[in-house]
């Protein structure tokens, strides 16, 4: 199992503890997430994501079965 201490935590045996990352890029005011599981891929919109992508206002992100949907305040 990960090490790391995560902010957000989700009760789904189909997410792993380091699954994804989601960063802000204070120059660029922007978020992008990044998958980090073996097994099962991040999703945005549906699409499996690669590498780092922006995440836009309103985009779902899937982690295994959860489904978050991503609002800036």
């Amino acid at each position: 199992p990960g090490t790391r201490k995560n902010d957000i935590e989700l009760n789904d045996e189909t997410v792993s503890k380091e699954h994804a990352a989601i960063y802000y890029d204070n120059a660029k005011k922007e978020f992008s997430i990044a998958n980090e599981s073996a097994t099962n891929p991040t999703r945005i919109n549906g699409v499996a994501v690669s590498g780092p992508t922006i995440v836009q206002n309103g985009a779902l992100i899937e982690v295994g079965r959860t489904v978050l949907l991503f609002k800036k305040s």
